[in-house]
């Protein structure tokens, strides 16, 4: 069994505003909906738009005159730079949020 929490000991420093930001993240009870379902949503509206992005005519013509490839090697091709561009995309995400 644990120590209860009033025997626990503490002290009166003040929290430090980056601890008090990371609280504040953790326990938020007022999002909204909207919010939730965003956050929800947000990979699979990423990988949706990427999609969308690479399978336009213009983008497939271009990879095929770079590459000079057609039906599955072409596929492959885009398969891997939407992968590559979501990769990219979300460390590039990560590392402006953890600042």
């Amino acid at each position: 069994m644990g120590d209860s929490i009033k025997t626990l000991p503490t002290d009166q420093t003040q929290i430090s505003y980056d601890h008090q930001a990371i609280i504040d993240n953790l326990f938020q009870e007022n999002k909204n909906d909207m919010s939730k379902l965003f956050f929800g949503l947000k990979d699979t509206l990423l990988v949706g738009g990427l999609y969308l992005l690479f399978s336009i005519q213009p983008v497939t013509a271009t990879l095929e005159n770079i590459t000079k490839r057609t039906g599955v090697y072409l596929l492959l091709i885009k398969t891997l730079i939407v992968m590559l561009c979501y990769f990219i995309i979300q460390n590039i995400f990560l590392a402006f949020t953890e600042n």
